[in-house]
């Protein structure tokens, strides 16, 4: 029997440098990396990444986009020489909540569903979904509630992954048709 290929992807960090301007905190690059390990997880270890120091080496570059239009984040997909890329913004700068923990929460799950979105996944119409699409209805502020519901503490995030089974199935059809 042949084992599953694994695909790695390379990802970059954007140091957050200007904290006021761009909203993020120093610990929030955990947050982002924390979601590429819930996808790594959700795929059963079929997606791997990998920290590059140098934007240009990294097919996933990540950055704090400040108040610069949007709601909560964006990915931009792009293709050099074939290979697919994304570069992924997030506005943390939007988050606005007297309870830390719920902040954390909304950077992570953002980050989750913009990474989502670099790996291809379309939006859903399934409240439940990381991928869900709030222009279908819902409610935004329950949506994140919700999670932060079952979490303690900032670690308890790490754990928790935040996707649906049916992200997952997603997930797994996606890699598998690459």
């Amino acid at each position: 029997m042949l084992a599953a290929a694994v695909v790695v992807i390379s990802f970059w960090l954007e140091p957050c440098t200007q904290p006021r301007e761009m909203g993020c905190q120093e610990n929030d690059q955990e947050l982002v990396v924390w979601a590429l390990d819930a996808w790594s997880r959700a795929s059963g270890g079929a997606l791997q990444f990998r920290l590059e120091s140098e934007k240009k080496d990294a097919q996933f570059r990540f950055h704090w986009a400040g108040n610069r239009g949007g709601l909560y984040g964006e990915a931009v997909p792009f293709e050099i020489n074939g290979v697919h890329h994304a570069e992924i913004y997030l506005r943390p700068s939007v988050t606005r909540t007297p309870d830390p923990l719920l902040r954390d929460v909304i950077v992570y799950l953002t980050c989750l569903h913009e990474y989502g979105h670099a790996l291809m996944l379309s939006h859903s119409r399934q409240f439940d979904d990381i991928m869900y699409n709030f222009q279908h209805g819902g409610d935004l502020e329950e949506y994140f509630n919700r999670y932060r519901r079952k979490i303690k503490d900032r670690k308890d995030i790490r754990m928790l992954g935040g996707y649906s089974p049916s992200d997952v199935r997603r997930l797994r059809y996606s890699i598998a048709n690459w």
